[in-house]
C-alpha cells in the first residue's frame, strides 16, 4: 500500500520506533482495511510502542471495526492512552453511559504529560462524544 496521509500525517510527531512499526505496516497492506488488520495483528502478539497500539485502535475506530478493538482491548485495555477510544466505540454499541466515561478518561490524559498530538487527539475525542449526545448533553448541564 502507498503511504497515505491518514497515517503518515502523524510521523513529524512520533517517534522512529512507532514510525518504523507504521511504514512496515503499510508496506505489507494492500489497502487501508488491510492495514488495519495488520496493524491490529502486530500489536497483539508482539511487543510495540504505547503509540503503536494507540494507533491500531485509532485506525480500527475509524473503520468501525469493533473486532480488532475488541481484541486490542483484551490484551491492551488498561493502557490509559487507549482507554477513550475503547470507550466510544463501545457507547457507539448501546453503552451510551461509555460515552461518560471516553470523555472522563480523555480528561485523565490530558492531565498527564503528553505529547500537544495527544492532546488534541483527546479534545477531538471529547468533541465527538458531545456531538454524539447532542443535543441532550448540552441542554441537561445548565
Amino acid at each position: 500500500m502507498d503511504p497515505i496521509g491518514t497515517i503518515s500525517m502523524y510521523f513529524p510527531f512520533i517517534d522512529s520506533e512507532t514510525q518504523t512499526i507504521l511504514s512496515r505496516t503499510m508496506k505489507e497492506a494492500s489497502n487501508f482495511r488491510d492495514f488495519v488488520l495488520k496493524l491490529t495483528e502486530r500489536v497483539c502478539t508482539k511487543e510495540v510502542t504505547e503509540h503503536a497500539v494507540f494507533f491500531a485502535v485509532h485506525h480500527a475506530a475509524l473503520l468501525f471495526d469493533f473486532n480488532c478493538l475488541e481484541r486490542i482491548a483484551k490484551i491492551h485495555g488498561d493502557l490509559p492512552l487507549i482507554r477513550p477510544n475503547l470507550f466510544f466505540g463501545s457507547a457507539l454499541q448501546g453503552r451510551r453511559d461509555d460515552m461518560t466515561k471516553a470523555r472522563d478518561v480523555a480528561d485523565t490524559v490530558l492531565d498527564t504529560n503528553h505529547s500537544e498530538w495527544i492532546a488534541i487527539e483527546m479534545n477531538l475525542l471529547k468533541l465527538e462524544a458531545d456531538l454524539q449526545e447532542y443535543p441532550k448533553r448540552v441542554i441537561n448541564q445548565s
